[in-house]
């Protein structure tokens, strides 16, 4: 099949197609240079294949058509989980990384490049998934790099990591590490000089170094059962040097506790030939390996179910306080120092994952420490079973008392700061009450008051008189227009209603209606165009609030209202010929200023008052012409 199509939907017009060329397949599954392409609904259910994608997978269109991809092929991420990837795919359109594919009991590396196709909507239709093996250099260098991460989450931190590496230069001990898979991770320079061996192959498998059949299956062997096991092997081993000489060992070889279910297996050699070093000498020699060992592991335990007893490293004393003579080695002792909160949790969490054969897990729970204090830890734990039987749990204890104290320091922290938000909201509500409950009683209530007396007085009188109702009419709609002044500055559609130049305008009736102040305005129609709905509100609710103070305080004949664009800023000038104030007194401060430069800074602009006594008062802000970045 050379040919891959896709409709975008039912209802679109036009399709989407893929088209590749049949490559020269030559009957090797892993053959560089083969790009298999699959063609799949946003599920991952296959709509199309072409021929290598048949040839690398050995399944045809036919038989896959509709089926969910990801039952099909048997694969691991490298780097990255399917969530990850999958998340990674809808966010950015497309994603490339690199797969191990098990095929026919072999392990082939694939790059692979996933792209989400789109219709003229920008509806996701469809993936392409093309895949292509990687050639032998890129697969050596993936696997040096693959060696190296282990190395760096067996070692940790790059002190770590260069004390190791300075402890096994200088080690006249053979050192080495290998994976499960029986490729050589770490080889220290005495490994390698013995053995003959370039440093390129810390990047090998075994069976590309290792010419002896008998040496060979001996190692694998031994790997074989430490990994089995989980515990060390101590053997004597006999092999030639690169110049040929007979030379004899004692070797060390133990299972490494590493995170992401690696298992890696460690060794190290000490040379016997000439029966020159003591038994003690040896024994200091692990000793110190196993010193480097621990300098870079959390607290690890080993319990064996056979026996029911559990084997803690020497960093449980360091981050539990117990000696370890102290310590219990059986699984009672160490539930009763799980907090009683957490103790019937933890039981029957451990008895959960034992009963459904789970092979890892973690469990967070307060321990008990020496000093009676509780620790919060995360425990996780590695499951190995034998014959379909659990025998041996293998785990390691972080404690994250420090992290939860900054949690819970983070979250007070934020729960005060919502506090101080909720009152400063409470206050404005209650200010904004106050002010209408003012404004009802000094204006409208009086005024309706007045009103009434005239009435009650006009009722009086038998002679006809019309004019005391007149003037209590007169209140009334005073009243009135009290009522719709209050409505119209706490409406906040007024904007979006009647819009910003009707609002300034209507301002200025007020102004010249109340106190006889002449107000002139000098705004650019472009300008107010080019502003958003928030920023004209501001202008607007601003226009209002020194409006009021020029109504109250500036005592003052004319006032001036300038809005234009300067540049990239857009420039607000509100000025009065008033009576003018002293700035360093309390009004400058004031709840009107305020709420002005509150205003103003939300909006990312600046303020300034240019005021003196008998100098009237100019109020000038700016803020920027974009909306980006307010908060």
């Amino acid at each position: 099949m050379n040919h891959l199509a896709a409709t975008t939907s039912a209802t679109s017009p036009s399709s989407l197609s893929v088209s590749y060329r049949s490559a020269d397949l030559s009957g090797e599954p892993d053959h560089p240079g083969l790009e298999a392409v699959i063609i799949t609904d946003i599920h991952f259910n296959i709509t199309g294949l072409n021929d290598a994608a048949e040839a690398m997978y050995g399944f045809s269109s036919a038989d896959v058509s509709g089926k969910y991809l990801l039952d099909l092929l048997d694969f691991e991420l490298v780097g990255f989980s399917r969530n990850d990837a999958i998340e990674a795919l809808f966010t950015n359109g497309h994603w490339r990384g690199d797969l191990v594919y098990f095929h026919k009991k072999r392990k082939l590396v694939y790059n692979t490049v996933c792209t989400l196709i789109r219709d003229e909507k920008s509806i996701p239709v469809m993936i392409v998934i093309s895949t292509r093996t990687i050639s032998e250099k890129l697969r050596q260098e993936k696997q040096l790099a693959v060696a190296e991460n282990k190395l760096k989450t067996l070692l940790g931190s790059f002190s770590e990591t260069m004390l190791f590496r300075s402890f096994m230069k200088n080690s006249p001990t053979l050192g080495w590490i290998y994976d499960a898979e029986g490729t050589l991770i770490y080889g220290n320079p005495t490994f390698l000089d013995i053995l003959g061996l370039p440093p390129e192959t810390a990047r090998k498998n075994i069976i590309e170094f290792t010419s002896s059949p008998e040496v060979l299956d001996k190692i694998l062997s031994r790997n074989k059962q430490v990994l089995s096991t989980g515990q060390p092997i101590i053997t004597e081993d006999e092999f030639a040097d690169k110049a040929g000489i007979m030379r004899h060992y004692l070797s060390y070889c133990f299972l490494l506790p590493v995170s992401n279910n690696n298992q890696l297996i460690g060794g190290h050699a000490v040379e016997i030939t000439d029966s020159k070093r003591s038994r003690k000498e040896i024994d200091q020699m692990f000793e110190r390996y196993t010193f480097a060992i621990n300098a870079s592991s959390d607290a690890i335990w080993d319990m064996d179910l056979a026996t029911n007893t559990i084997f803690r490293s020497e960093t449980f004393s360091t981050f539990s306080g117990y000696e370890p003579a102290a310590i219990g080695n059986s699984l009672d002792w160490f539930l009763e120092k799980i907090h009683p909160a957490d103790r019937t949790r933890i039981q029957t969490n451990i008895e959960e994952r034992f009963s459904t054969n789970a092979i890892n897990w973690e469990i967070e729970y307060r321990f008990q420490i020496a000093d009676g204090s509780y620790r919060h830890v995360l425990d996780k734990a590695y499951a190995i079973y034998e014959n379909g039987q659990l025998s041996r749990v293998i785990g390691s204890m972080l404690d994250m008392t420090d992290r939860k104290k900054l949690e819970a320091q983070l979250l007070h922290e934020q729960v005060q700061k919502q506090k101080v938000i909720n009152q400063a909201i409470i206050h404005a509500q209650e200010k904004e009450r106050n002010r209408i409950s003012g404004e009802l009683h000094d204006n409208v209530n009086q005024l309706l008051m007045s009103a009434k007396l005239h009435i009650c007085v006009a009722k009086t009188k038998t002679d006809g008189d019309t004019e005391l109702l007149d003037k209590a009419n007169q209140y009334l709609l005073m009243a009135v227009e009290e009522i719709r002044g209050l409505s119209k500055k706490l409406n906040t559609t007024a904007i979006t209603q009647v819009g910003l130049l009707k609002s300034i305008s209507e301002i200025g009736s007020t102004m010249m209606l109340l106190k006889n102040i002449q107000l002139h305005t000098y705004i650019s129609e472009e300008t107010v165009a080019k502003m958003s709905t928030d920023q004209q509100m501001m202008v607007y609710r601003i226009l209002q609030e020194q409006s009021n103070n020029i109504l109250k305080y500036a005592e003052s004949t004319e006032a001036i209202i300038s809005l234009n664009q300067v540049n990239n800023n857009f420039e607000l000038i509100i000025s009065d010929n008033g009576q003018g104030f002293d700035k360093n007194e309390e009004k400058a401060n004031g709840i009107g200023f305020i709420n002005i430069f509150n205003r103003v800074d939300a909006y990312n602009g600046k303020a300034e008052i240019v005021t003196a006594p008998g100098n009237g008062c100019t109020l000038l802000i700016t803020f920027p012409v974009t909306t980006e970045n307010i908060t």
